[in-house]
């Protein structure tokens, strides 16, 4: 079971990779030669908290959620999601987004992009 998980993660990312080239080349041939400027976030870990378990805690009190739930990562789980337009002017200025997949196995359209790595929290 957990080498097929293992596999799946494999090819997940294999085929995250392909969407990836595939999304810069068609911004290529569009005539986009250059991505928009990025910047990297910080996260201020100064305000981390841990309990008496050593776990971290959120600095702005309870919410009185437990564990990370469905999230990634513990702490901040930054995600990058770039969004490309136009303005169709037959539509009365109307904007359009030009670039959307289908994620994976659920069937849903989305944006391209996903959770950035991040580093453990000082307490993990």
């Amino acid at each position: 079971a957990d080498k097929n998980e293992a596999l799946k993660n494999v090819l997940e990312r294999r085929k995250a990779a392909v969407q990836q080239s595939r999304f810069k080349s068609t911004l290529h041939k569009l005539g986009h030669n250059r991505m928009a400027e990025c910047h990297d976030l910080a996260v201020e870990l100064s305000k981390t908290t841990c309990g008496p378990d050593d776990k971290s805690r959120n600095p702005c009190g309870r919410t009185g959620l437990k564990g990370k739930g469905i999230l990634s990562n513990w702490g901040a789980n930054l995600s990058c999601d770039p969004v490309i337009t136009r303005v169709d002017p037959s539509v009365s200025g109307k904007t359009q987004v030009l670039v959307c997949m289908s994620a994976g196995s659920l069937g849903v359209w989305s944006l391209p992009g996903g959770i950035l790595p991040s580093e453990p929290p000082p307490h993990a």
